[in-house]
């Protein structure tokens, strides 16, 4: 009788063992969904943030050239008026 406990014992040890193995499996799995969902989160970001700065940087060229534009403007107008 002593052996079929000892039996049905370890049945419930290995069967206790494999639950503890496949939370732990579960739980890693579960920590790099996590993980990667974090990086694509911060990359989407990142992304976000260089097109923005991107932006920003066509932006103040496009002033740059219009201001440049309007003072040439402004230098030929003055030009005209005081060479005639």
């Amino acid at each position: 009788m002593a052996h079929v406990k000892n039996k049905a014992q370890r049945e419930v040890e290995r069967d206790q063992r494999q639950k503890d193995a496949m939370r732990e499996r579960q739980q890693r799995v579960g920590r790099a969904r996590e993980e990667t969902a974090a990086n694509t989160d911060w990359n989407a970001q990142e992304r976000e943030r260089e097109a923005a700065a991107e932006a920003a940087a066509k932006e103040r060229q496009e002033r740059v050239r219009l201001a440049r534009e309007q003072r040439e403007r402004e230098e030929r107008e003055m030009g005209k008026g005081t060479g005639t």
